[in-house]
């Protein structure tokens, strides 16, 4: 699949190159995307990371890519859109730091414990080995804090 760079990536891609050789999945999404292109299918909407210049700047996008056929029906190719939410992911993922990070330490608070905790513990057991997990409730902190 060929892409024609437009608006902001007009003046960063360079010439014209195929999708999947400047985009940036992960190994499943890849898989999935694979699939469907080389079946002809729609890819539907999915995230990649796309290099944008020889100097490796990246950025996030949003793809969606459909197959166009001809009038006799033969494939012709793909038609899609990419936009840009780079600005859109850096919002989020500060919003899921937030929620797991104190905002002050920035250390890990109660909802990030309960998020991991459970994968040392599996490993561990597999491993026939014993973990310890230990807390620390700092008495009067806020007060350390104000001042």
């Amino acid at each position: 699949m060929q892409i024609r760079p437009k608006a902001r990536f007009e003046n960063t891609l360079e010439g014209v190159r195929a999708l999947l050789e400047i985009m940036q999945l992960d190994e499943i999404e890849n898989i999935r995307v694979r699939r469907n292109l080389d079946a002809r299918k729609a890819t539907g909407v999915f995230e990649a990371r796309m290099q944008l210049d020889k100097a490796n700047h990246t950025a996030t996008v949003e793809i969606r890519c459909v197959p166009f056929y001809t009038l006799a029906g033969e494939f012709e190719g793909y038609r899609g859109s990419i936009s840009d939410i780079t600005p859109h992911k850096a919002a989020e993922n500060h919003a899921v730091f937030l929620a797991k990070h104190d905002e002050l330490t920035g250390l890990p608070n109660r909802r990030a414990m309960n998020d991991e905790i459970p994968r040392p513990h599996a490993s561990t057991a597999q491993a026939g080995l014993t973990a310890v997990i230990a807390g620390v409730d700092l008495d009067g902190f806020k007060a350390v804090n104000d001042n």
